[in-house]
């Protein structure tokens, strides 16, 4: 059985790391489409870009892993921090992709539309800032877990 418990670390890694993949991807385009919205979109459109640069390079990694004899023949598995950290990540996707959505959703047109959209990105400034460093966070988690299996 610890046969198949390895090979399933590493397939749970790989599925995981797709889907904050896409998570961020697709979060990515919406906050550059509210760019003029916060003054902090900008830093976090470049911390995403750089979390989905390293999030491929660890779902390429345990898709090799995943392929390799290790897994099979010496029972090795994932570090399971890869799991947790991709974990976290896209829980903190998945709040900024409400955050996004919430202020580019509404009713009505013209300046109030508008007015609404500048209000909420302003009140939630704070929390895009927070988000802002926690994905740098896991950005550096993700980084020193990779070095640590000689990425």
């Amino acid at each position: 059985m610890p046969d198949l418990s390895a090979a399933a670390n590493a397939f749970a890694v790989v599925g995981l790391a797709d889907v904050v993949f896409r998570a961020g991807t697709q979060l990515y385009d919406v906050l550059n489409r509210a760019r003029a919205a916060s003054k902090s979109i900008p830093q976090l459109l470049s911390t995403l870009k750089c979390l989905t640069t390293i999030i491929a390079e660890v779902r390429a990694f345990a898709k090799e892993f995943e392929q390799s004899p290790f897994v099979l023949e010496d029972k090795q598995t994932l570090l399971p921090e890869l799991e947790t950290i991709l974990k976290d990540c896209e829980r903190e996707l998945v709040d900024l992709r409400a955050l996004a959505t919430t202020a580019s959703g509404g009713i009505g047109s013209g300046w109030l539309r508008q007015w609404k959209k500048s209000l909420i990105w302003a009140l939630d400034d704070q929390k895009v800032i927070q988000s802002c460093r926690s994905l740098e966070g896991y950005k550096g988690a993700l980084i020193a877990a990779l070095a640590v299996t000689g990425r």
